[in-house]
């Protein structure tokens, strides 16, 4: 399909925001990377991006079920979401889906 640079609609805003969070954060850029789960059995896989004091979380359900994470058990921590800037230590996932969540160390 061709691309002619001004499609609306919810895939092209989506793109947009991502695109946004991602020139916002520096550990999404720059950050040193760190599997934090592989499960194949589940089709979920999460890690990790840190540079200096900022660590983006990202979590990847590539399954056909919803997933709940208990992010603060298998993490540490709870995370804040980057899209709603909610703290959440529980995180239902779609599946096909991806959520990213970011933890300031203090």
């Amino acid at each position: 399909m061709p691309w002619s640079g001004n499609e609306t609609g919810d895939l092209t805003e989506s793109l947009k925001q991502w695109i946004s969070i991602r020139k916002s954060s520096v550990s999404l850029r720059k950050g040193n990377y760190r599997t934090v789960l592989a499960h194949s059995e589940d089709l979920l896989y999460i890690f990790s991006r840190t540079f200096e004091q900022e660590t983006s979380i990202i979590i990847v359900n590539n399954g056909g079920q919803e997933r709940e994470i208990d992010v603060k058990n298998m993490i540490g921590y709870p995370i804040q979401d980057v899209l709603t800037g909610k703290i959440l230590e529980t995180i239902k996932i779609n599946p096909y889906e991806g959520r990213t969540g970011r933890m300031t160390r203090v």
